[in-house]
C-alpha cells in the first residue's frame, strides 16, 4: 500500500503534499497513509462504508430480522 501511494506522486510528477484523506475503513490503508504522509494525516471513514460495516455486523449477530424490509 506505501509502495503503491508513493508511486502515485512519482507518476504525478509532484510530491504529493495532502494533509486529508476519506478512505475505507481498511487498517493497511490507514497505517500506510500515516506512513507516507505521517501521523499528523488527518485520516476520515467513509460513511458509505461505515454503514457496511455496521449493517454486516448486525447480520453476523442476527438482529437483522429487528429492522423490516423497505421494497
Amino acid at each position: 500500500m506505501c509502495y503503491c501511494l508513493q508511486k502515485i506522486g512519482r507518476l504525478l510528477c509532484r510530491e504529493v503534499e495532502e494533509e486529508e484523506f476519506v478512505v475505507d475503513f481498511e487498517k493497511a490503508m490507514w497505517k500506510a497513509l500515516r506512513y507516507v504522509f505521517g501521523e499528523d494525516a488527518k485520516i476520515h471513514g467513509c460513511a458509505f462504508h461505515w454503514g457496511q460495516a455496521v449493517w454486516r455486523q448486525v447480520q453476523v449477530y442476527n438482529f437483522s430480522m429487528c429492522f423490516p424490509v423497505i421494497y
